[in-house]
């Protein structure tokens, strides 16, 4: 393959074309953007997966296909640095990046994720009544979708999310346990997962004044110090958060398990691996067990 092809599921963007092609089409449906170089071995691999993918779903997803060769400066705006690198794009925002060759059954694991369904309207409805103040009739009505499209995972997503909301997590959290295998490696649900940890770490009736003041009186209190890390990632103070599970990690890394770090490790899945954060915290990782 010297050049992608172009056809109605495929494009190619340019300078000129790019906000219309990319950021004005994805508030229709999603967009992914394949940055890539003629130069670079694995992108002439990745790009017949793509476009099969593309005709296969016949115009759910629109794929579209930037040369960084010729045109640097549009790469360098959305931070690629290597290649293969590929961005999805919902509503004029990124939502999604692949970086390094992805495998057909990848690709279309990340993209089922994103494409419509008609489950989705059951969605909808179930999120306009909690809305309403009826949470159980949501709750059922969620369920329900679940059971007739169990390959939708917004479903379980947005029900454990309300559960959390209610302060049910641990309904939240065997809700999660009970998704398939497949569903339960996917990214958002080990975040969500992360985050309902901290909720239940937490508990109903934080007490940081109690928390503060055990670790004031015995600083190797690696208890409290993830009590209190894990209220600040619930509170999205994620700097002071990562800084209190590496604390506990220099004090004690075997503390519960190892929970310490496997808290750090659902911040960069929250986060993100772009996030500054979490490129300095998991250089401190990679330090420490060296």
């Amino acid at each position: 393959m010297s050049e992608p092809a172009t056809s109605e599921f495929i494009q190619e963007a340019s300078d000129d074309n790019f906000d219309e092609l990319v950021l004005i089409n994805s508030s229709k449906g999603p967009v992914l953007v394949n940055y890539w170089s003629k130069k670079v071995g694995p992108c002439i691999r990745q790009y017949p997966v793509l476009e099969k993918l593309a005709n296969e779903f016949g115009g759910r997803f629109l794929l579209v296909n930037l040369n960084t060769d010729e045109h640097r400066s549009l790469a360098k705006d959305y931070g690629v640095t290597s290649l293969p690198t590929m961005k999805l794009f919902q509503k004029g925002v990124v939502v999604e990046t692949l970086h390094g060759y992805q495998d057909e059954g990848d690709m279309k694991r990340v993209m089922v994720r994103y494409m419509p369904r008609a489950s989705d309207k059951a969605l909808t409805g179930a999120v306009k009544l909690y809305q309403q103040g009826e949470t159980e009739d949501a709750l059922v009505m969620l369920a329900e979708a679940t059971m007739e499209d169990p390959q939708n995972i917004r479903l379980p997503l947005t029900m454990a999310r309300l559960l959390v909301t209610e302060g049910r997590p641990n309904e939240a959290m065997n809700l999660l346990a009970s998704m398939p295998l497949e569903q339960r490696d996917d990214i958002e649900v080990k975040a969500l997962r992360g985050q309902i940890g901290f909720v239940l770490v937490v508990g109903d009736e934080p007490s940081p004044d109690e928390w503060q003041a055990n670790i004031e009186e015995d600083n190797n209190d690696c208890n409290s110090r993830y009590q209190m890390a894990a209220l600040h990632a619930l509170n999205d103070e994620y700097g002071r958060a990562m800084q209190g599970f590496y604390d506990i990690l220099q004090i004690n890394r075997e503390f519960n398990d190892g929970a310490a770090r496997q808290a750090m490790i659902t911040l960069f899945s929250i986060l993100g691996d772009e996030h500054e954060l979490v490129v300095e915290y998991r250089a401190k990782l990679q330090k420490m067990s060296h």
